[in-house]
């Protein structure tokens, strides 16, 4: 038993020693095969004309996709594709193609080593400057060698993949800080049952050693595996059995294990039931959350159709009201515009009947005179009797055309009665407008008209200077009737009808011989 003992002392610190020689060896071998893989890949890239790194990313974003779709729904799995898709033409459109490579390469193997165990240590930089280097100094030059068509969208989607990853993972941490301060603490306890539980676990793995010196390597490897079967037979119990199944069949050289290791598993035990009813809490507390939150967005839906239909209704009130404005003005304008047309009409009629009894004493007048012109002398020539007569049936057709003009204007002022009556009910100003624009057509062509009996007027103004000038030639006429009975006469011409400024020519004279010069 002695030399035993002394063998078994003897192999111990051989162990010992090894485990740290094994740590310094598996590094090393671990770093040495990723100088082996990056060299293979990057030697696979040059002989094949393509970059087999951006494979992996592409690995990655299939196991994300598949994980997505088990663990969350294909709706959350066709948004995810569609986003990071949505990623990847904007890397592709909007970054150049040597800095796309250069990035999606360098990121590749950066990753690639950061997701080792050892993490960021002297090894890992070194291996990242590495890389870092040969991409910008090699690699980033020389781009003739490869299908650049072909590996361009693999490049994008190695840029575009992890920001839709980072976008998302700073989404949850918005999320969990966002979340109740109960909640974060039924997470934090549950961490704390974890690794309190790895704890423990790691604390029996460790090899006590017995009282000669030799390992207790078969003692500790029962209980462990006592632990793992109450842990599966604890799950398949029912929830009325409190009772272990395991119990009977524990040997005798197990019932004298340490009270630590006891108490490690009733903690286990009140850890994982407490983990247990967590979970369920955290269920719960999700399922409320899911249906506060379909209610919330119920509700933001039905708020935002009210919104709509309030901005909808408040448009329909502004432009309501803005329409009245405008009918306002627009009957205000028209009645300013009826007041001018009709203070127009009253002017035009006032000078109109001017007009009229001017006319009709110029007419009387000059009728009297051509009449005592013709009975006196029938010296007056045809052309001016034509004019004379011309004139008059011109006068009368413009006393005509002014009777039909006059009852126009009744006509008119029945419609402008209309347009008032119009204009009190407010219902349609297009009507008024149109009725306005014809009235004003009319009045323009009775002023027109009227111009037109101006220029007549004017016409038979000169013709009866040009009459009184005639007149003015003839001698002094009278009668050869009794003296007694009938006085002279005087001349039959008045003295308006002639001209007043001064002429050489003397009434009087018997006969009329025109001057010498």
């Amino acid at each position: 038993m002695k030399r035993r003992n002394a063998d078994c002392s003897k192999l111990r610190r051989p162990l010992k020693r090894n485990r740290i020689t094994e740590g310094i060896y598996g590094s090393t071998f671990l770093y040495l095969k990723f100088l082996v893989v990056w060299a293979l890949v990057l030697l696979a890239d040059f002989v094949l004309e393509f970059r087999f790194e951006y494979l992996w990313p592409f690995w990655l974003f299939i196991r994300s996709v598949y994980d997505s779709f088990r663990y969350q729904g294909l709706a959350f799995s066709v948004f995810f594709v569609c986003v990071a898709f949505t990623s990847d033409i904007i890397c592709l459109l909007f970054i150049p193609v040597q800095w796309l490579f250069f990035a999606a390469s360098t990121y590749v193997w950066v990753q690639y080593v950061w997701h080792t165990e050892r993490g960021v240590c002297l090894p890992t930089v070194s291996l990242w400057i590495l890389f870092v280097y040969i991409e910008a100094a090699i690699r980033f030059k020389d781009l003739k060698n490869f299908h650049v068509d072909l590996c361009r969208p693999f490049a994008a989607h190695c840029i575009g993949y992890p920001v839709v990853t980072l976008g998302f993972g700073f989404k949850s941490y918005l999320l969990q800080q966002a979340l109740p301060p109960e909640q974060q603490m039924l997470q934090r306890q549950e961490r704390e049952a974890e690794e309190a539980a790895a704890k423990g676990l790691s604390e029996t793995e460790a090899p006590p050693v017995s009282q000669n010196g030799a390992p207790a390597n078969k003692k500790t490897s029962a209980p462990l595996a006592e632990l793992e079967y109450r842990e599966k037979a604890g799950k398949g119990t029912s929830g009325g059995s409190h009772r272990d199944p395991t119990d009977n069949c524990i040997p005798n050289n197990q019932l004298s294990k340490p009270d630590a290791l006891v108490r490690l598993e009733q903690d286990v035990k009140k850890l994982k039931a407490d983990l247990q009813a967590s979970r369920q809490v955290e269920q719960d507390l999700r399922s409320q959350i899911g249906s506060l939150g379909s209610a919330e967005r119920s509700v933001r839906s039905e708020l935002g159709q009210l919104r709509q239909e309030n901005e909808l209704l408040q448009n329909k009130l502004h432009n309501a009201v803005q329409a009245k404005q405008k009918d306002k003005q627009a009957v205000g304008q028209l009645e300013k515009k009826l007041k001018a047309e009709q203070e127009a009409r009253a002017a035009a009629e006032k000078q109109l009947a001017d007009e009229k009894k001017r006319k009709k004493l110029e007419d009387a007048t000059a009728a009297k005179a051509v009449a005592l012109a013709a009975a006196s002398r029938g010296e007056c020539t045809d052309t001016l009797r034509r004019r004379i007569t011309e004139l008059e049936t011109e006068c009368k057709k413009l006393t005509m055309d002014i009777k039909l003009k006059e009852d126009q204007i009744r006509e008119l002022e029945m419609k402008v009665q209309e347009l008032h009556k119009y204009k009190e009910n407010e219902k349609d100003t297009e009507v008024l407008m149109s009725a306005l624009s014809a009235m004003q057509d009319k009045t323009q062509h009775l002023e027109n008209s009227l111009r037109q009996i101006l220029q007549k007027d004017q016409e038979i103004k000169d013709l009866k200077q040009k009459i009184a000038e005639v007149m003015a030639v003839m001698p002094s006429i009278s009668y050869t009737a009794d003296t007694s009975s009938m006085s002279p006469m005087a001349p039959h011409y008045s003295s308006k009808f002639m001209d007043t400024n001064s002429s050489g020519l003397d009434p009087n004279a018997s006969v009329y011989q025109p001057m010498k010069k």
